[in-house]
């Protein structure tokens, strides 16, 4: 049986986002709700929020790179939420809307999403 693009594509991106020095793993949680084991390549970002006064400010960010079927709550493939949580080693990051716009974005395939984080604890 021949293999589709969008499965070849999906059994990529199981490799590419493998626990190696790209990936890192994370624990997931929403509210009470927690998933270990969640592989994500992360990477430090700078977004403009409008300040009302006609300027900017500058928000740190980290944005959290992982295939979609791997973004699982309670057993249940989904997508993420503002206020959904990665944590690590003591830190943890929250799910943040950015710009009056989701806390995430799909690729074009729907395979990767990339969720808009800010730090919320450091320890």
């Amino acid at each position: 049986m021949s293999r589709t693009l969008h499965d070849s594509m999906a059994a990529d991106l199981a490799a590419f986002f493998a626990v190696n020095e790209f990936a890192r793993e994370y624990t997931l949680s929403r509210g009470g709700n927690e998933t270990s084991g969640v592989a994500a390549v992360t990477v430090n970002r700078q977004y403009q929020r409008p300040d009302g006064a006609g300027g900017f400010t500058t928000i740190d960010a980290v944005d959290f790179d992982l295939p979609a079927s791997s973004y699982v709550i309670q057993g249940v493939e989904t997508l993420p939420a503002q206020g959904d949580r990665f944590a690590s080693d003591g830190r943890v990051w929250e799910a943040m809307n950015v710009n009056g716009r989701r806390c995430y974005e799909p690729d074009e395939d729907d395979l990767i999403l990339r969720v808009h984080c800010k730090l919320v604890i450091d320890g």
